[in-house]
């Protein structure tokens, strides 16, 4: 994508070979003076090395619509693991950390699971064990439809690969 994190990645990766760029809305065109290419496109070309740059805005852009949704249904929510730890200690996100992750009440988490699913706007898909079963997680992700970020854990499983934001249901 275009954003801040992307032109800082390509700094970074000056000494690099970079083919092109993939982008979650384009498979053609130009970013930055690199083509952007499809994922069909990295595969034929046997790319060793993908860089995921735009992680971090994505993720807030998934966090969002899931913050007007919680506000919308009086659902209670709020920063938990690795996302608390940045937010405190780096004024951000952990610089190596992948997702956001956000916490509920059991209750409002059931809440949750049975009124988002028709609720959250078009582009997003609530992920669970109950609505996929190749998951190898016991809590509920919600996903941006369109995109992509396979973790080892779940190369090569039938399921959703977009990228997400992680809710977990605590107890008190």
């Amino acid at each position: 994508g275009i954003g801040e994190e992307t032109a800082r990645t390509l700094t970074e990766l000056a000494d690099f070979n970079i083919v092109g760029l993939l982008d979650g809305y384009k498979e053609s065109g130009e970013i930055y003076g690199f083509p952007i290419i499809s994922l069909s496109d990295v595969v034929s070309m046997g790319v060793g090395l993908i860089v995921v740059s735009a992680r971090p805005g994505s993720c807030r852009a998934i966090a969002d619509r899931i913050g007007e949704f919680c506000k919308d249904n009086n659902i209670q929510y709020w920063l938990a693991y690795g996302t608390l730890l940045g937010a405190v200690r780096h004024k951000g996100f952990i610089p190596w950390d992948d997702d956001i992750d956000i916490g509920m009440t059991a209750d409002d988490y059931e809440r949750f699971m049975q009124v988002a699913p028709a609720a959250l706007k078009k582009g997003y898909t609530l992920c669970w064990p109950g609505n996929e079963p190749h998951t190898p997680f016991y809590f509920a992700k919600v996903r941006k439809d369109g995109t992509r970020f396979v973790e080892e854990v779940t190369e090569g499983l039938d399921m959703h690969h977009g990228i997400y934001v992680d809710i977990f249901p605590l107890n008190k």
